[in-house]
């Protein structure tokens, strides 16, 4: 390149975002289209009632952005990718399966 042809320089995009508050964002968001599906077709069905189903729905989002939050917040200390990814997978994993354990109450799973 020389000074008579300029360009604008792009900035790469980091994926995935790092930013931890997009990610729990980004998981929100997923989680409620999910469970938001999964609990139309359960109100249909008859399993469970519309209210039911608000609240099932706006729990699971909210499990899932927390998921993806913390993830985030701990794959951005790695920098190996494989590492990240498999370190983020596992906070995720931890966040839910503790929240669920804490929600479950005394019940025996």
């Amino acid at each position: 390149m020389n000074h008579y042809y300029p360009t604008r320089t792009v900035q790469p995009v980091r994926y995935p975002p790092h930013n931890p508050y997009e990610m729990a964002r980004i998981g929100a968001i997923a989680g409620l289209c999910g469970a938001g599906a999964r609990n139309i077709y359960r109100v249909r069905k008859g399993e469970i009632d519309r209210a039911e189903a608000v609240v099932n729905t706006a729990k699971l989002a909210a499990v899932s952005g927390l998921a993806a939050g913390a993830a985030a917040m701990v794959s951005t200390q790695f920098r190996t990718p494989l590492i990240s990814a498999l370190a983020g997978i596992a906070t995720g994993t931890a966040v839910v399966y503790g929240l669920e354990r804490l929600t479950a109450g005394g019940e025996q799973a």
